[in-house]
């Protein structure tokens, strides 16, 4: 460890170091504060933002996926323990049950807790996985109705929600999904009718990429 001078370490007021956290497109997320106040906080505070500022996107990308990911765990019931290797202190969460991830980015592209016997509500925190193309939470007890903000899921190509306890009526933004090709809905308890906004989207998207809709 390198030791530092008597001028360093003398005379010196406490040290306030603020770090901004931002998820791969720039979102901001929070920042983190410490107080140091020795002399030696200098150094390892230079050497924390060196180590910072030299990690790997791949590594940033796994870091907040993983954080959106532990998010998604504290907020559903899990009896199963199907989540349980779901750890924060893993480098990455591409190896965690029911998660995969892009063989290029490493970012988190599907996420399959089917069967898996959680309970909660529908986990809005997903759809800030960018990169999420499959969802499937079918056959579980994911209750409650479905948020208006589904919408922000923008990169979803499969959702299946079938076989749960859903309920109220289908959100009218939820044909925003324009890159929605599979839909499955059926085994809730929704009410209402289809929205005409949803229609109308399964009938401008038939020619283009045929999707399927179950309910």
């Amino acid at each position: 460890m390198e030791a530092a001078s008597a001028s360093e370490t003398s005379n010196q007021s406490p040290v306030t170091i603020q770090q901004r956290i931002y998820d791969p497109h720039g979102k901001y997320l929070q920042i983190l504060t410490q107080r140091h106040c020795c002399g030696l906080c200098g150094l390892a505070a230079r050497r924390m933002r060196r180590a910072c500022v030299n990690q790997s996107p791949n590594n940033r990308i796994n870091g907040v996926h993983g954080l959106y990911l532990q998010r998604l765990k504290l907020s559903l019931d899990d009896p199963d323990s199907f989540m349980s290797n779901w750890n924060e202190r893993d480098d990455t969460p591409c190896n965690w049950n029911g998660i995969k991830c892009d063989s290029t980015s490493h970012s988190v592209n599907s996420v399959d807790l089917s069967k898996a016997r959680v309970a909660g509500q529908f986990p809005t925190v997903l759809c800030r996985l960018r990169n999420l193309t499959f969802l499937s939470l079918s056959n579980n007890s994911i209750n409650s109705s479905l948020p208006s903000n589904i919408s922000a899921c923008q990169s979803l190509v499969h959702l299946d929600l079938s076989q749960n306890l859903l309920i109220g009526e289908l959100p009218v933004n939820l044909a925003d999904l324009h890159n929605l090709k599979y839909l499955d809905l059926s085994g809730n308890n929704f009410t209402g009718d289809v929205p005409a906004s949803f229609r109308r989207h399964v009938q401008r998207s038939t020619s283009e990429h045929k999707p399927t809709v179950n309910r």
